[in-house]
């Protein structure tokens, strides 16, 4: 597979003119650029001795069989660089491809050199000589027909990194195995082709651009190459990232897993196991017949998760089971049922005093008297139309048919009903939640509960009262059966559940409404939903006597909850683009692969973020800075600590658009990065490359 001069193959036309192809060959090597389709037509440049192109112009290169266009990249195999000739004034990584000090160096090993982003920092901060952005000028590439020839058109044309005479451009592609491959994954039968190098052309094929110059513009990268992408010994990136492959950032795994809240957990097996006969006995909602609302939660520890370990953390929920009483299900149909999950605005905290027997924190748990929607973590907090901007999400809702038959055995070995098939996952313990948006009322210890903190050897909570994020808040899941005319009112199923505070009914892990038959005969019914029918907030139930029962308690089911990977977020540090962002000056983001190129039902989210003032906060040269290390200080939200050296001003809420950011004085950007596995065909997507380009007026 070889690349072509001339464009696509010649056909045969009258004497009055024609274009010849022909292959290339490594003895060509001193002619590379007459293998590249520059358009508009390059000029001679007399001045500058070389080839003067458009500060717009595309790059285009023809191959003699079609090509994986996937392979195809501006970031990685076909690249466009803007390189120094001055051997004495510039640093290795900015020389042209195999100067004096890298004689041998291959086609991947120049692209790698490439500066992605430059912020050079001294003992008194940022060095004002830095360039903020980098040296290569990606764009989108388009494919032509069959798949044989492939254009680069630079995002922000052809730019001036500094300010010095010199300016000259040359471009690479990618030999050997991850580089640039046909359909058969075959690779290039050439190596060292950087068309333009002023080590293999002559003056009148390297390449510059038309007078007076490069664009005032300025191109930043990531390419994944290793978390430190500048070689300064310090992290661009953090959070839930991996690294499948050489040059390639990916989130984690698609993994799938179940964890069990019942008598296995050490929290909640501790506690009374409520069967028949004991107390009230066990409880029949959700699946009851006259209707219901079941508002209940699952603490992370009760499913034996901690609460510092990021991996923990971006879980999405997709499937649930209860445990039926004795193990033995009875056959029953309701015609709609549905579950709602969220994030629990309360950490109930089962605490005992020893002296009297009773909680400590009796108002740690659900609100028992206020609407089932006060209990939802973020639930107050609303967007311009006064809609909240943190719900609970309905997985499922659907008819629901109960069988003996469908029976499964959890991973503590405890018989379970399955609920039915989850429509959707949600993603619990979710960092796209600002950690401003905090949980657990202030009649608490704070997070985690106590119990835990005395086993885990803390002398204080991690997060104090009003103040535990997403991470740190419980599962919040609500039921609602509706109603059904005909049949008997009671439920003929119930369900295991373990009673945390045997004293008391505080703190409640649930509160609820639940239709059912007065004393007098009188059938009740609750209808999800509405305020006049229990179906807004708890009013409690109805006993087999006819007897009100209370509308909480400290019951918690058993549970087997199963889990899916599907989302991973990775953030960097922030970066300086030197001056604020101005009106019209955001040319552009590009992501390799793009999400249409990535696996069946994956995709990577680019959101970035503005900040007017960044500081480094003494000397970055032997201190932890927000501008160059995102491996500390920084917490899982991509948040930096008042208390951490140097500073950050408040910033902008995370946009997909990077114009959002213009004409608001932000001269800082951070980015993030959310990987969105494929669950079901267990795939996940990948970062070769990411792209940022702007408009830079003061060179």
């Amino acid at each position: 597979m070889r690349i072509l001069a001339g464009g696509e193959d010649w056909t045969p036309s009258l004497p009055a003119g024609a274009k010849l192809n022909t292959r290339y060959d490594q003895r060509d090597v001193g002619l590379q650029i007459c293998y590249v389709d520059i358009s508009p037509e390059p000029v001679w440049n007399g001045a500058a001795q070389a080839l003067s192109v458009a500060s717009a112009a595309t790059f285009g290169i023809t191959f003699s069989e079609p090509i994986d266009p996937l392979t195809v990249m501006s970031m990685h195999s076909m690249v466009l660089t803007v390189f120094e000739e001055d051997e004495l004034s510039f640093d290795d990584e900015l020389l042209y491809f195999r100067h004096a000090n890298l004689g041998t160096e291959s086609t991947a090993s120049y692209i790698d050199r490439q500066r992605g982003y430059h912020l050079e920092v001294d003992g008194n901060g940022t060095v004002a000589s830095s360039e903020r952005g980098g040296r290569i000028l990606f764009g989108v590439i388009q494919p032509g027909p069959a798949s044989r020839s492939f254009t680069l058109s630079p995002s922000a044309g052809l730019f001036e990194p500094n300010t010095d005479p010199f300016l000259q451009f040359s471009l690479a592609v990618r030999d050997g195995n991850d580089g640039i491959r046909d359909l058969s994954g075959n690779s290039l039968d050439f190596t060292g082709f950087v068309a333009g190098a002023p080590s293999l052309s002559n003056p009148d094929t390297q390449v510059t651009t038309v007078p007076p110059g490069g664009l005032a513009t300025k191109y930043f990268s990531l390419r994944a190459l290793s978390v430190d992408e500048n070689n300064d010994g310090l992290s661009e990136y953090a959070g839930q990232l991996t690294y499948p492959q050489n040059g390639i950032i990916s989130g984690r795994y698609a993994d799938i897993f179940s964890r069990d809240a019942d008598s296995s957990n050490e929290y909640v097996g501790s506690q009374l196991s409520v069967g028949p006969g004991i107390g009230i006995g066990p409880p029949y909602e959700p699946l009851v017949p006259s209707g219901s609302v079941l508002l209940t939660l699952f603490r992370p520890h009760d499913m034996g998760f901690g609460y510092l370990n990021p991996s923990e953390y971006n879980l999405d929920v997709s499937g649930m089971a209860f445990a039926p009483m004795g193990g033995a299900i009875a056959d029953d149909q309701f015609d709609r049922f549905s579950l709602a999950l969220g994030h629990a605005e309360v950490m109930p905290d089962e605490v005992i005093n020893p002296q009297n027997g009773m909680p400590v924190y009796p108002n740690s748990g659900l609100d028992i008297a206020g609407n089932f929607d006060n209990n939802i973590m973020g639930f107050a907090e609303k967007d311009n139309l006064g809609q909240p901007l943190y719900d609970e999400k309905i997985v499922f809702d659907t008819n629901f048919t109960l069988r003996e038959i469908n029976r499964i055995s959890a991973v503590s070995g405890v018989t379970m009903l399955p609920w039915p098939e989850f429509e959707q996952t949600y993603t619990w313990r979710d960092t796209n939640i600002p950690d401003s948006i905090t949980g657990v009322n202030s009649q608490s210890i704070g997070a985690p509960p106590t119990n835990w903190l005395i086993n885990n050897n803390y002398a204080a909570a991690i997060w104090g009262p009003e103040d535990a994020p997403s991470i740190a808040m419980p599962l919040l899941a609500r039921f609602r059966c509706y109603p059904r005319s005909s049949g008997n009112e009671f439920g003929t199923n119930t369900f295991q559940v373990t009673q945390m505070v045997a004293a008391s009914q505080l703190p409640a892990f649930r509160v609820f409404s639940a239709g059912g038959t007065d004393a007098s005969g009188e059938r009740h019914f609750v209808i999800p939903d509405d305020p006049s029918a229990g179906g807004t907030t708890p009013v409690g139930g109805f006993n087999t006597s006819g007897q009100q029962t209370p509308a909480f308690d400290n019951f918690v089911y058993w549970t087997e909850v199963d889990f899916v990977v599907r989302i991973s977020r990775v953030f960097t540090h922030w970066f300086d683009m030197s001056i604020p962002l101005s009106v019209g000056s955001a040319v552009g983001m590009v992501l390799e692969p793009e999400n249409a190129n990535q696996p069946l039902g994956t995709s990577v989210i680019v959101e970035l973020r503005g900040a007017e003032q960044v500081g480094h906060g003494g000397d970055p040269t032997t201190n932890p800075s927000p501008l160059t290390d995102a491996s500390e200080f920084f917490n899982v939200f991509a948040e930096y600590p008042a208390t951490a050296p140097g500073d950050v001003s408040a910033p902008s809420d995370w946009t997909e658009d990077f114009s959002e950011l213009e004409g608001q004085n932000y001269r800082y950007f951070q980015l993030r990065f959310t990987f969105v596995n494929n669950t079901d065909l267990r795939t996940e997507p990948i970062l070769d490359g990411f792209g940022l380009a702007w408009q830079w007026s003061t060179l």
